[in-house]
Formats: structure tokens, C-alpha cells, sequence
């Protein structure tokens, strides 16, 4: 009783500045009827940690200036993962142990470009670095590029970003499609590049495209080429006109020769006929060709990315309204223009030129929405907004991203009819075409059954005046050889003639008689046997005559 203490701040606490450290002193108390330590409380102030704080990148935390007695948050960094905790700051000044593992996130290397190969593993760590090269089928144009797992504008998550490697696509040399039932555009396609094999003119089926991989070989089954045949049946009525020639007789008698007028009767009968023919004809493929030009964003990356070509393709087929397969399309970037003529600037255009080209195959209906005539007319009168609506759809759903803005300027349709080449036949006139050609079998049918009745009856009549020439011919020498006999009969009479006959080889001649005397002395007897004998002789030879005709 009557001593006295100081009283100072207990561990982790420290006296404010500028106070004393109080007394206190044992004294009676009368309240309590007991003695007790009286005096004031020291001020003290809670010191800060210094001490045990997370250290590294990998953590992220709210502990400076805590002091003792409070709690602080530590979480992981961004690009790291664990769980959070609450530290304590102790009396010691250090804060309470860590139980907090932070572990670091990983990149994956799948490359974000088919042409790029990395040479780490898999997975990239965190702020780690990694060098990117060329992928198989393909040439590097430079040195190695390098690529870093980070974060990027801000983000939580890491991911692998660099400058990429100049590479160059190495042409497809292997499974090209050889053949003439075959036309394509693969020559010089280059790995990760598409081409479209079609059927040859004079042959019929689907296209098909091939892809260039790897390993320099085309992947893909090239079309089943087959000939399509059109059969046009043509039906043919002709009538045909026979003709029968009719002669008449030819009488004569002994003393004159009596001619009956010949009387030719043509007579003319009709008869049908009816002939089907059948024309078989080969429709061979319709190419229509064109260009569309179009403003895009970004022309570079837009010609180079191999999902845009198939797009581009898919949104023409859609504008049009055919189907996809039937369009192939190939994208350039357009001359870039001169902005000054003192510094001779150039300024890319923006502009990328699409040249496709529509094949319709031979067994399409020549008449219809996706005939030829019809797919040309919508080529010709579609608004370039509706081109530009269904290719900017298209490559929307083909790359899941708005990258690309597209406006198309100008649709042309490019046909040359003169060289006869893929996609410059006329292609409006099949249909006169094959009028045409069903006119000119029919008149070709009709002028040959002409001729051939021509023919027929001119041989007819040259039959009949042949005929009539040689029964005139006959007549002729049948009365001149009557008339030599009855000349030599009347000359024999007067001259007291003969008194025997005899025939020669080819006709009748009389014989000399012997002496004068021996023909005075027979005349009266044998002249009137000689005329009568030669009389009979003229009435056989009518006989004959009339038997000869």
C-alpha cells in the first residue's frame, strides 16, 4: 500500500508521441472498502507490419500498412490461379504464415494460323516466350518470329501473341486430276488452297473441289464424268406419188402401113407414210462467267484467309439463287492507284476484284429459275445491295466474326462468242438452236423423197420413149421390107419373069430362069404361084410384127 508502477503498451502497440508513460499508485479505496491501483491509461498506438507480406508476381494483395490486430486479402495475380486467403498482423509486426499457393496459367501453342509451326511444346507458360516458324508446306520468308503467353489490353486471361512468321504456300505437285473428261483450276494451288474440278464440255456431272494439304498432294475424289444424251423425237408424215406409163398398139397392113395414135396414161396413186426419227444429242456444261468488284476492310487478310473464298462463293449462289456447288470464285486485290504526281504515291484502293465462274450443269432444265438464260438475267439485273447483304451474311457465318465489311460496286457478266471457248456459248439461243435443227431434218427428209421420185419417174419416161423408139424402128423396116417384095413380085410379072423361086438367107429372092424361051414357055403357070406364094409370105410377117408388139 502507498507504492507505485508505470504502465507501458503492450507488444505490437507503441506510446503516441509526445505522451508520458503514466503512474499508478496503490491506494485506498473508499467506494470499494478496499485498496486498488489508481492512474491513467498510457496512449498507445498500433504499429505496422513490416514483415511475412506475399512476395512475387504472382500474388496480388491489400496488406500495406496494415497494422496489428487487422486482417488483409491476398489473391492470385491475373494469369496465375489458386484460391484466396485473410492474413492476420501479429504483435511481432509480421503478418500471419501464408497458406496461399498461386500458380501460373499456360498459353496453349495450337497455332493460331495454319501456317505456323512453334518449336515449344504444347503449352506455354506464363510470361513465358516461345519461336515461331513455318508449317510443313510452306516456305519461310525471313528469320524465326517469337511469340509471348501474356495478357493483352487488359485482359484476365493470358494468350499467345507475336508477330508472325512470313510463310509462303508451297504448290500442290501430287493427285492432280489428269485427263481429258476433266477441267479444273488447280495448277499453282498452294497448301491450305482449294480448287474445283469440272466435267469437260461434252461431258456431264457434278463438280468437285480438292484440297491442297500438307504433303503437296491434292485430297479429294474428282467428279464421275459422263456423257448426257438428249433424245428428241421428231415425227414425219410424207406422201409419196407413184406413176405407170401406159403404151398403146401399132397395126399395119400389106399394101400400107396404118400407125395407131399411142395413148400414155399416167396414172397417180397416193400413199402415207410415217417416219419417227430419233435425234440424240449431247447438252454439254454452261459456264457463266463474270467479275464483281467489292470494297472490304481489311483486302490483305481478307484474300489471304481461306474461309472468305468459300464464303465469298457461298453468298454469290445465295444472291443468285442456285446452289453453291455451281460457283467457283477467285479473289485478287485491284492495281492500287496514284494519289501524287510529285512524290508518285501509291495508295492501295481497298478494292478486291472477284472473278467466278457458273457452271450449269447439262442435265439443268433449260427452262426454270436456275436455267442458263435465267441465271444470266439475275447476274444482269440483281442490285449490287443484295450481292453485298448475302456475301457479308456468308463470311459472317463462315469466320463467326464481323471482321470484314463488304460493299460490292459493280456485277458484270463477261461472255465471248466468238472463240467457242468454256463458257462462250450463247447460251440464250439453245432453244432456236434446236428448232433449227429439227427443221432442217424434216426438209432434208422431204427434199430427198423429191429427188428420189424424180429420179423415179424420169426413168420411167426415158423407158417409155425407148420402148416407143424401137416399136417405131421395127414398123420402119417391116414396111420397107414389104415394100422390096412386092416391088421385086410387080418387076418378076412384067418382065415375064421366073418360073421358080427360091429364098435367100435373110429374104426372098426370085431365081433367073435358065433361057428365055424356058421362061416364055412357063410364065402363064408359074407367075400367078409366085404372087399368091408371096402374098402369103407378106401375111406371116404381118403376123410376126403384130405378135412382136
Amino acid at each position: 500500500f502507498g507504492g507505485s508502477c508505470l504502465l507501458s503498451c503492450a507488444a505490437g502497440y507503441k506510446l503516441k508521441a509526445g505522451t508520458q508513460v503514466p503512474q499508478w499508485t496503490c491506494l485506498w479505496n473508499s467506494t470499494s472498502g478496499r485498496v486498488s491501483l489508481s492512474g491513467n491509461l498510457p496512449h498507445c498506438e498500433a504499429q505496422q507490419c513490416i514483415d511475412n507480406f506475399p512476395r512475387g508476381t504472382s500474388y496480388k494483395h491489400n496488406c500495406s500498412g496494415i497494422t496489428t490486430g487487422n486482417k488483409c486479402l491476398v489473391t492470385c495475380a491475373p494469369g496465375y490461379t489458386g484460391n484466396a486467403v485473410h492474413l492476420t498482423c501479429q504483435p511481432n509486426s509480421a503478418l500471419s504464415a501464408q497458406s496461399l499457393s498461386c500458380i501460373a496459367q499456360t498459353c496453349s501453342s495450337s497455332n493460331p494460323a495454319p501456317q505456323i509451326a512453334f518449336t515449344c511444346g504444347p503449352t506455354v507458360p506464363f510470361l513465358s516466350t516461345c519461336a515461331a516458324t513455318c508449317a510443313k508446306g510452306y516456305t519461310l520468308t525471313g528469320g524465326l518470329s517469337q511469340y509471348t503467353c501474356g495478357l493483352q489490353g487488359g485482359g484476365l486471361s493470358p494468350s499467345l501473341f507475336g508477330t508472325e512468321p512470313r510463310c509462303t504456300p508451297k504448290p500442290c505437285i501430287y493427285n492432280v486430276p489428269v485427263g481429258s473428261q476433266y477441267r479444273h483450276d488447280c495448277n499453282g494451288v498452294g497448301t491450305g488452297g482449294n480448287c474445283t474440278v469440272h466435267c469437260a464440255e461434252h461431258l456431264a456431272g457434278m463438280p468437285a473441289t480438292m484440297s491442297c494439304e500438307a504433303n503437296l498432294q491434292f485430297n479429294g475424289t474428282p467428279p464421275v464424268c459422263a456423257k448426257t444424251t438428249v433424245t428428241q423425237t421428231t415425227v414425219t408424215t410424207v406422201t409419196l406419188t407413184s406413176t405407170t406409163l401406159t403404151t398403146g398398139n401399132m397395126t399395119s397392113s400389106p399394101a400400107t402401113t396404118v400407125a395407131q395414135t399411142t395413148n400414155a396414161t399416167v396414172i397417180a396413186s397416193s400413199s402415207s407414210m410415217r417416219m419417227t426419227q430419233s435425234t440424240v444429242t449431247t447438252r454439254p456444261d454452261t459456264l457463266v462467267k463474270g467479275t464483281i468488284k467489292m470494297v472490304v476492310s481489311d483486302p490483305a487478310d481478307f484474300i489471304k484467309d481461306p474461309k472468305v473464298t468459300a464464303a465469298v462463293a457461298a453468298g454469290i449462289a445465295q444472291a443468285i439463287n442456285v446452289p453453291a456447288s455451281w460457283v467457283d470464285v477467285t479473289l485478287s486485290p485491284l492495281t492500287r492507284r496514284l494519289v501524287s504526281t510529285v512524290g508518285r504515291w501509291l495508295q492501295d484502293t481497298g478494292e478486291v476484284k472477284v472473278d467466278y465462274v457458273i457452271t450449269i450443269p447439262g442435265e439443268a432444265p433449260l427452262a426454270g429459275a436456275n436455267s442458263p438464260s435465267k441465271v444470266i438475267a439475275a447476274l444482269e439485273d440483281a442490285d449490287a445491295s443484295v450481292f453485298s447483304t448475302a456475301i457479308s451474311k456468308s463470311i459472317a457465318q463462315s469466320t463467326a466474326t464481323n471482321k470484314y465489311t463488304v460493299t460490292v460496286t459493280s456485277v458484270s457478266v463477261v461472255r465471248d462468242s466468238a472463240t467457242g471457248s468454256p463458257g462462250s456459248r450463247d447460251i440464250k439461243k439453245d432453244d432456236d438452236d434446236n428448232k433449227g435443227r429439227n427443221v432442217g431434218i424434216i426438209v432434208g427428209v422431204f427434199v430427198g423423197i423429191f429427188v428420189l421420185a424424180s429420179c423415179c419417174i424420169c426413168g420411167a419416161v426415158i423407158a417409155w420413149r425407148y420402148s416407143r423408139s424401137q416399136v417405131h424402128e421395127a414398123g420402119r423396116g417391116y414396111q420397107q421390107d414389104q415394100q422390096d417384095r412386092q416391088d421385086l413380085v410387080i418387076n418378076m410379072a412384067n418382065e415375064g419373069g421366073p418360073a421358080r423361086l427360091q429364098r435367100a438367107s435373110d429374104h426372098r429372092v426370085w431365081a433367073q430362069p435358065a433361057s428365055p424361051d424356058a421362061a416364055d414357055a412357063r410364065q402363064p403357070d408359074v407367075l400367078p404361084g409366085a404372087i399368091e406364094e408371096a402374098a402369103n409370105g407378106v401375111t406371116r410377117e404381118q403376123s410376126r410384127l403384130q405378135v412382136m408388139q
